[in-house]
């Protein structure tokens, strides 16, 4: 995974992540639940576009630059839906053996 961009706008993170959606590349937006808090109670001053697949990063990079280059790889929504289920179910695993660590 690797940062596309940073943004002090979540509407300007929101468009970027969805323009790249459409055109097949996964992307994560971080630090949208803090900076929606305010910067006074998490110091989130930011948003961050982050590119999950670094294969799809340079293909991010053109078409932001360039919305009629063609993605090489694409993936289609079906496919970002089971990557991000898979990712959240190993974050809640990850989650799961913390707690019970703490235990």
């Amino acid at each position: 995974m690797k940062l596309l961009d940073s943004s002090f706008s979540q509407n300007d993170a929101n468009g970027i992540s969805g323009f790249l959606r459409q055109h097949g590349i996964l992307t994560f937006i971080s630090s949208k639940d803090s900076h929606r808090m305010g910067s006074f109670l998490t110091a989130a001053t930011t948003v961050g576009v982050w590119v999950v697949l670094d294969e799809q990063y340079n293909d991010a990079l053109n078409l932001l630059k360039n919305p009629e280059h063609e993605v090489s790889n694409p993936l289609s929504m079906e496919e970002m839906q089971i990557i991000e289920s898979q990712t959240n179910q190993q974050s809640n695993w990850s989650l799961d053996w913390y707690r019970m660590a703490l235990l």
